[in-house]
């Protein structure tokens, strides 16, 4: 009996293509298997520049004079892919102004509209795409918001062209302590406190000269 199970096994044919146990698999024949593709997310770069300025405003405004100029900002923003979603990436700044920091923070957000269907912002120029079949009309906006040795919130709502490769946006407020950034019971001049500075940030794409 134990003689006709072993030329059973010796004589059953083996199975085209499918390794046994025990087998040695070529090199090449294992390059040929077949591994599972991950799928990136897709990310939006953003490359741009940050600098941040004061402006004497004693007794008129005149240009802003920079504190920090050409810092680089560097960013990868993911991007959403069905509506209701939305992404985010932060960039974060401190400037010692005057013995106290200026906090700098901006939000850069991709947004993917609630409402199926909703048509693309209008006037976007740039080969990068504006949404997909899943996410049509995807938008894009930025937040500045600075604090402590000035207070101020800036948005913008762009397109792909205005937002990519970086979006360009100032930002500013008086300075509460930066010298004759006192407020003054005197009328303002373009929105500054006379005889005051005004500190702010912007972001830009150009180096500044």
């Amino acid at each position: 009996m134990r003689a006709l199970l072993l030329a059973a096994v010796l004589l059953a044919p083996a199975r085209a293509g499918l390794p046994e146990f025990g087998d040695t698999i070529p090199i090449s024949q294992m390059a040929e298997i077949p591994v599972p593709a991950v799928a990136a997310q897709a990310v939006l770069p953003l490359r741009g520049l940050l600098s941040v300025w004061s402006q004497d405003c004693s007794p008129a405004c005149g240009l802003p004079s920079a504190l920090v100029k050409n810092d680089p900002a560097d960013l990868d923003l993911p991007l959403p892919e069905k509506p209701g979603e939305f992404r985010s990436v932060r960039l974060r700044r401190e400037v010692l102004v005057a013995g106290k920091t200026l906090q700098v923070q901006a939000d850069f957000y991709a947004l993917c509209p609630a409402r199926p269907g909703a048509p693309s912002p209008q006037g976007s120029r740039s080969p990068l795409p504006q949404g997909t079949p899943d996410c049509p009309g995807r938008y894009f906006s930025v937040q500045v918001e600075l604090s402590g040795a000035a207070a101020a919130l800036c948005t913008a709502s762009l397109n792909t062209a205005d937002f990519s490769p970086f979006p360009v946006i100032a930002c500013g407020a008086p300075g509460s302590t930066v010298p004759g950034g006192q407020t003054s019971s005197s009328p303002e001049r373009d929105g500054a406190p006379a005889g005051g500075k005004r500190l702010g940030v912007t972001l830009h794409r150009t180096p500044l000269p």
